[in-house]
């Protein structure tokens, strides 16, 4: 190769390595690859419900897709918290997402605050070893998880 071309391929590579590097993380990112344990659980259940999430979103009472059953399988519920897992996803999925009436953009939702009582809801709705299943599982998957901290937007004082 050509001194020429060899120079123009390694700008080319140092160019395309610097587009595909990951940036720095904002100050107060949680690595769960580093620090599982810093990252709340409600977070995690947040982060979970939002993988569970269909696009569009799906009637509450309709059948889950193979897709959704598909990522519930590791969870090894029963058909009835199954159910009751679905149906809390969706129920979660239409309070963080509504509809906006308006035509402008809608209102910020603190995701936190929408998820607590769907997981206090599956906490008492499922059963014992349903829920004792879910939280071990959410809890092994910090590992895979971030925390970013997002401002919010929109607010007046």
């Amino acid at each position: 190769m050509q001194p020429s071309v060899r120079y123009g391929v390694c700008v080319l590579v140092l160019a395309v390595s610097r587009i595909f590097a990951q940036s720095t993380p904002p100050p107060g990112t949680i690595d769960g690859a580093t620090d599982p344990a810093s990252i709340p659980d409600i977070v995690a259940f947040r982060l979970f419900f939002g993988a569970l999430a269909e696009t569009p979103p799906v009637a509450l009472a309709a059948a889950p897709s193979p897709k959704l059953v598909g990522k519930l399988l590791p969870l090894n519920l029963n058909e009835s918290d199954t159910t009751t897992l679905v149906a809390a996803v969706r129920g979660w999925q239409a309070r963080v997402s509504p509809p906006d009436s308006t035509g402008g953009a809608a209102a910020p939702v603190d995701l936190d605050l929408v998820t607590k009582p769907v997981v206090d809801a599956l906490r008492t709705s499922m059963t014992e070893r349903g829920f004792a299943s879910l939280l071990a599982y959410v809890r092994s998957e910090k590992r895979r998880m971030r925390r970013v901290p997002v401002p919010m937007t929109g607010h007046t004082h």
